[in-house]
């Protein structure tokens, strides 16, 4: 595609949004000048009034007052003629981030049943953290606290680069401290599709999602939500339905994450309590403090600078997509005999054969005898719709196994496992949550071995 917007050229469509897209574009100038550029723009096959054209302009005009290495920056802002006597079509001139989105990164380090190395997660949320104390910060001509609040940190809207860098974008949807709640309204509802809705409502802060007004403070608890998922590879209040997504974060039931990162530091676990505590008011007030806390964990675990670090994780990312996008086609000819010997039928138990298959495992140790305890825990395992492989003291295990198109298995596990630890068991009763491969018979339950006896 070609397309001439003012004196850019549009080549290629990068992402598109509930009401806006994203383009790779080219701008032209004298002596062959010409610079690679990101344009975004309200989407051309949604209905738009001129209200939705002044909210884009105000958006970009925030969007271009900012200027900090760890924030995308917006270099140029234009209109061109709206269609039909519609109204102007306005258009933001962008950095054009070659990379990927922290979306894609965890979507990746998901797939491949890794986790993300300490110091990447660390280096990534202290960049996201540097980048909201400087819009938190900000200032008016006259020295006025602007009260900047980010209001959509989400994972597509950090940008990592093929250098290391991490960009946050979409500052323009900021809004200012204690004036949020009808904007927020307006912003969510208007031409929204309600997948974009459920996406972001899992990053929100409890009084967010109430459609309270905002603050620092909420920008704060969202910065915890993405490091808790990069660092555990599991978001706290993801579920299926949106509405008990919406629920969750209301009620701020994050499950420790200790419970899938046993090993993780004090300093990290200290971080996330104190970002995600339920009142505004008794969170860090500060996303610079969460910075300076995250950048002593950058080389907890480094044998490279967390942007080498962070570099090769973005370029492993790229290659497994490519990878995974490409059609594997045989390169030699095969050689068909001229009479092949008849195809050898399997037989009733290869017919019938289990498969191989990614599942998680929750096991609750309790003290022996403890008939009521390992009821409640069978209860609560069920409810996170596990499969029981043991239903007595002193072990209750249940079995998640992972299936094509959910893909909900870990948060499930982990929303069990916590429900588990809410039953309010003995003391001396352990909750733990492990993922691996197992054998998985015909019926879809997991096969008793050896396999699963590792993961329990």
């Amino acid at each position: 595609m070609f397309e001439i917007v003012g004196r850019y050229m549009l080549t290629e469509r990068l992402a598109q949004g509930g009401n806006a897209e994203v383009f790779r574009a080219h701008a032209h100038g004298v002596e062959g000048f010409r610079k690679a550029v990101a344009i975004k723009r309200l989407r051309r096959d949604i209905r738009t009034s001129e209200a939705d054209e002044e909210r884009f302009a105000h958006a970009a005009s925030l969007a271009l007052s900012l200027q900090h290495a760890n924030i995308v920056q917006a270099f140029d802002f234009g209109t061109t003629p709206g269609e039909e006597d519609g109204p102007s079509r306005h258009y933001l001139v962008m950095e054009l981030v070659e990379g990927i989105t922290l979306m894609e990164l965890l979507s990746y380090f998901r797939a491949t049943r890794s986790r993300m190395p300490l110091s990447v997660g660390a280096f990534v949320g202290a960049e996201i953290a540097r980048a909201l104390d400087y819009a938190h910060r900000r200032t008016s001509e006259s020295g006025e606290l602007l009260g900047l609040v980010h209001g959509d940190l989400s994972p597509a809207n950090v940008m990592l680069s093929v250098e290391g860098e991490v960009k946050v974008t979409d500052f323009g949807t900021s809004q200012h401290d204690g004036a949020n709640a009808q904007v927020y309204a307006e912003h969510t509802h208007s031409e929204l599709t309600l997948a974009t809705v459920a996406g972001t409502s899992a990053y929100m802060s409890p009084e967010q999602a109430r459609g309270e007004p905002l603050s620092a403070a909420s920008d704060v608890y969202s910065l915890g939500t993405l490091v808790y998922e990069c660092l555990t590879g599991c978001n706290p209040f993801a579920d299926a339905n949106p509405a008990e997504t919406q629920r969750r974060v209301r009620a701020s039931e994050v499950p420790p994450p200790e419970l899938l990162y046993p090993e993780a530091p004090e300093v990290l676990l200290a971080v996330l309590r104190s970002a995600m505590t339920p009142e505004p008011n008794t969170r860090t007030q500060r996303a610079g403090l969460i910075a300076d806390e995250l950048t002593w964990l950058c080389f907890e675990d480094a044998e490279c600078s967390p942007s080498v670090a962070l570099a090769n994780a973005v370029d492993a990312c790229l290659k497994w997509r490519s990878e995974a996008s490409s059609e594997i086609r045989p390169s030699v000819k095969i050689e068909t005999p001229t009479n092949p010997p008849p195809p050898s039928l399997p037989s009733p138990s290869e017919r019938i054969s289990a498969r191989r298959a990614h599942a998680t495992v929750v096991t609750v140790s309790l003290p022996h005898g403890d008939v009521a305890a390992a009821e409640r825990a069978v209860l609560a395992l069920e409810r996170s719709g596990a499969h029981l492989n043991m239903r007595e003291a002193p072990r209750v295990v249940g079995v998640l196994v992972h299936q094509e198109g959910a893909g909900d298995e870990l948060e499930r596990a982990v929303r069990g496992a916590w429900w588990v630890a809410a039953e309010g068991m003995d003391t001396t009763a352990r909750v733990g949550v492990a993922t691996g491969v197992v054998t998985v018979e015909r019926s879809g339950l997991p096969r008793d071995g050896e396999e699963l006896a590792a993961l329990a």
